[in-house]
Order: structure tokens, then C-alpha cells, then sequence
């Protein structure tokens, strides 16, 4: 049946045709492993052949031919979109995947060097599910990557949203290769400070900038410090100019470099603060946002890169800070209050969105009717024209229904509430559940009691300081803290017995 299929596509360029075979590929996944690269082939043969048509009619393009140029475009799109379901649906045939890379890496090359920009989203898309599948990048991958870098010279800032899966498991999964090779990170670093100060481009793309470097850093701590100081100035130039930063979204991204910076080496991150004289700036500004970090990532970052300075001597720690040590522990303390609420949201917008029915109480309070349902900005479902925006507007009411049913009022206009005096800046960020980093693998209550047993230990007076100065109420509320670690502990025991 498939052959039927490719032998029409040769016949006839019809993105509709390109359409049902990657409905069959996605239909009949598990049965494809043994012919896919055979399938790729011939899908590489089809797309080259239709792709050189194109190409070649480029120079003329004129009223007579644009029609038929802008069908075979679409048809390759298709090919593409097929290439992408055939890896995505090998997840769990690595091997297998390793080897369609040979047939769909010079497709990418082909798309890339020839600036066909109506295919990069497809061909970005087929290579972030080729290093995902593989959880690596290989040399092939690696070959690949100045090819990448010189779309993004020469297209990329606009592209920036697309490339970003991409970039990021480049560094998720070679960070070996990374951490070893001062032209890759002089790369990457350029392709964060080209969307950070170019004039193209709006507080999105400035966002994924800031994802990228967050993911440098998270997977790279200790093996690239010359990259630090980088990332903290295109963080401060935004953060200290009083009018630069226009919504919530950016605001903390942008401040989660600086923590991200923490969180990663805090010695050489004050350093940088100090030397360019930003401290006072960029930590008021920190503290005076914390109700802002909606999402757990945020909350958790927040902990471990404001917990990361209280563990510095006191005599290392710049004046500016020596007094405002109680001010950063109360910060921390404040972001706990409403870190459970928040796992609970998180896990409750998991149950929802794999619908978990067990939940009884979500069951009752989330009742959809398909198509019918209306968003809460008055948007019907069914008034979606792209898959991928029904699949996002999904989501987005979900995170919004978790919260609700969660909290009360006064929690969730807690958690909306700012001490900026700027409120124009909008709602916080949506709860990602799909969201990973390297700090999943760390407990936040675990780690607080484990810095306050080294801040006793080793650094009595910090740990005096902030200590001694608590109120009476919030006393208790380390002590109820401590009891949560111990049995966040005790629950990792029995799990790892079990396992």
C-alpha cells in the first residue's frame, strides 16, 4: 500500500497525497521499524526530485509558474511533515533512527544551505525529534550544526521560536561536546546576544534567548564559567532600565538568568554583579518580583539561587548584600508558602491532560463537552483553525482551571499580585507540566534543610543573621518546612527499597 502511495507522489506533487502517507506512518507506527529507512529513501527521492523543480525555477519565477512552484513546495512540506512522524514514531528504536539520520540530514543541509525558509519549521522540527529520540547527538549531528548556525546568521533571529527545541537538545544531549569546545559555546552565546539586543525582534523571541542560555547552564554547571559573565549583562541590560522589560514573561526569564547564574556558581556571579556595580539593582528588583514566579521551575529556581548566596561566608559576601540577608531568607521563605499549591496544580493539570479519572474532585470541577466548550476569553474550540492552537488553547485552560480549583481567590490574586509599581505587565506564566530540567531531579525542602545544616555548620554567622531576625510566625513555618523534608526523605527511602 505504501508503495502505491510513493509511486503516486512521483506522478503527481500533491501535498494531499504526502498527507495520507504520514497518516498511515502514524497509524501503523509499530509496525514500520523494518521499512523505514527504505521509507525514507524513498521519501528523500521524492522530496530532492520535487525540491530541484523548485530550485530551478526560482530565477523565472513569474505569474505562469508561481502556482505550480508554491503546490511543489507544499508536496516537499508534506514529505517533510512525514520524515517527522516516521522519527517521532522510532522513539524507542534508537538504532533505527541513527540510521534515517544519513537519509534526512542532507535534506536538512539541502533546506538550510539554499535559505528555503518556508521548510525551515519542518526541517527543525525533524531534527529535534532525531536527537530526541536518540537522547545524543552524534558526529553526523555535530557535522550538521554549522550549517544551523549560518541559517541562523543569515535568517535565524527571525527563526529563533522554531530552532529552539533544536538548540536545546543540542545542549541537553551534548553538553559533553559542548563543555570541550570554545567555538561551539562562542557560537551558542552569539545566538543568544543576536536576539537579545537585535531591534527585529519582540520579548518572545528574547524569551527563547533566555531558555537557551538557561539550559547552557542548568546542564553545563562547572564545565562552562567563560559564559557566565556574558549571560549576565545581556540579562542587566534589561533589568536595570526601568522601562525595557514590558511583560511578566520576560521579567522572569530575564531574572532567571541572574538565578540560573546562582544557582551555577554564585562566587563568580556576585563577582560580575560587583564589578559592573549592579548588585543593589538587580537584587531588589529580584526580591520585589518573587510573586511573579508562578510556575514550579520558577519557585525551585528561585529557592536554590537565592539559598546559593545565603551559603557564601559572610565576609565574601558584598556589602550590599551583608544587610539584606534576612531580606533574601524572608524571600525564600515566601516562595515556600506557595510552592505546594503550585506542585498540586502541576500534577493536577497532568491528571487532567492524560486523562487520569481516578481524581474524583477534578472530575466534578472539569467537565468538557468537546467542540461546544467555550475558553474563558469567549473563543470556541471548534473556532481554531490549527491543530496545534486548539492543542495550546487546551492546555492553557487547563493550567487556568488547575489554579482555580486549587486555590481561592485570595491565593490566586496573592499569586498575581506584584510590588512593582508597574501593573501593566499581565498575568503570570502558565504552569508547564511538560516542562524538564535537572532541577526535577532536586527537592526543594530537601535542599533548604540540607544548605540550613551547612550554613549552621560552616557559616554560623550568616546562618545568625538570618535566623535571629524571624518572626515568630515564620519560626514555625521553618519548623513545618523541616518536617516535610523529613518526610519528602522518608518517602525517597521507601521508594528506593521498593525499587
Amino acid at each position: 500500500v505504501m508503495q502505491v502511495f510513493l509511486n503516486l507522489t512521483n506522478e503527481i506533487d500533491s501535498d494531499t497525497i504526502t498527507h495520507v502517507i504520514e497518516e498511515f506512518v502514524e497509524v501503523f507506527a509499530d509496525r514500520m521499524a523494518p521499512f523505514a529507512v527504505e521509507l525514507a529513501q524513498q521519501l528523500r527521492d521524492t522530496f530532492m526530485r520535487v525540491m530541484g523543480d523548485v530550485v530551478s525555477n526560482q530565477p523565472e519565477l513569474n505569474s505562469s509558474n508561481i502556482e505550480d512552484i508554491s503546490d511543489k513546495t507544499m508536496a516537499a512540506m508534506g514529505v517533510l511533515k512525514t520524515m517527522g512522524t516516521l522519527v517521532l514514531n522510532l522513539e524507542n528504536s534508537p538504532e533505527v533512527v541513527y540510521r534515517l539520520e544519513e537519509v534526512v540530514f542532507p535534506i536538512a543541509r539541502f533546506v538550510l544551505d539554499q535559505r528555503v525558509v518556508d521548510l525551515y519549521d519542518e526541517v527543525f522540527e525533524i531534527l529535534d525529534c532525531c536527537l530526541f529520540a536518540v537522547k545524543a547527538v552524534s558526529p553526523n549531528a555535530w557535522n550538521l550544526f554549522g550549517a544551523i548556525y549560518a541559517c541562523f546568521k543569515n535568517d535565524g533571529v527571525d527563526f529563533i521560536e522554531e530552532m529552539l527545541p533544536l538548540l536545546d537538545n543540542y545542549v541537553t544531549y551534548g553538553m559533553d561536546t559542548v563543555a570541550t569546545n570554545s567555538d561551539l559555546q562562542e557560537r551558542l552565546f552569539d545566538m543568544i546576544e543576536s536576539v537579545m539586543k537585535s531591534d527585529r525582534v519582540g520579548e518572545n523571541e528574547c524569551i527563547c534567548a533566555c531558555k537557551l542560555a538557561e539550559t547552557i547552564m542548568l546542564h553545563g554547571r562547572g564545565k562552562v564559567d567563560g559564559m557566565i559573565p556574558g549571560f549576565i549583562s545581556l540579562a542587566a541590560a534589561y533589568l536595570l532600565v526601568g522601562d525595557a522589560i514590558k511583560t511578566t514573561p520576560f521579567l522572569v526569564h530575564a531574572l532567571e538568568i541572574v538565578l540560573n547564574a546562582l544557582h551555577y556558581n554564585p562566587v563568580i556571579t556576585l563577582n560580575v554583579l560587583e564589578q559592573y556595580q549592579w548588585t543593589e539593582g538587580i537584587f531588589t528588583r529580584l526580591v520585589q518580583s518573587t510573586s511573579k514566579f508562578s510556575r514550579v521551575h520558577d519557585k525551585k529556581l528561585l529557592i536554590f539561587g537565592l539559598t546559593a548566596v545565603l551559603n557564601i561566608p559572610a565576609a565574601q559576601l558584598p556589602p550590599s548584600l551583608q544587610n539584606g540577608l534576612p531580606q533574601l531568607f524572608e524571600a525564600v521563605l515566601h516562595v515556600f508558602q506557595s510552592l505546594g499549591k503550585a506542585i498540586e496544580a502541576r500534577d493536577a493539570l497532568e491528571r487532567m491532560y492524560e486523562g487520569d479519572d481516578d481524581d474524583e474532585a477534578f472530575d466534578n470541577e472539569f467537565e468538557w463537552d468537546g467542540a461546544e466548550d467555550e475558553l474563558d476569553g469567549g473563543e470556541d474550540f471548534e473556532d481554531v483553525d490549527d491543530a496545534d492552537e486548539m492543542q495550546s488553547a487546551f492546555l492553557k485552560e487547563l493550567a487556568g482551571q488547575a489554579a482555580k480549583a486549587l486555590g481561592s481567590d485570595e491565593d490566586e490574586a496573592d499569586l498575581n499580585s506584584d510590588d512593582d509599581d508597574d501593573d501593566d505587565f499581565g498575568s503570570p506564566l502558565d504552569e508547564e507540566y511538560t516542562l524538564e530540567s535537572p532541577l526535577d531531579e532536586i527537592d526543594a525542602y530537601i535542599h533548604l534543610q540540607d544548605k540550613l545544616a551547612e550554613m549552621q555548620h560552616a557559616n554560623a554567622a550568616v546562618y545568625d543573621a538570618i535566623v535571629q531576625n524571624l518572626s515568630q510566625e515564620n519560626t514555625q513555618f521553618v519548623q513545618s518546612l523541616m518536617e516535610e523534608a523529613n518526610r519528602q526523605r522518608e518517602a525517597l527511602a521507601a521508594q528506593q527499597q521498593q525499587s
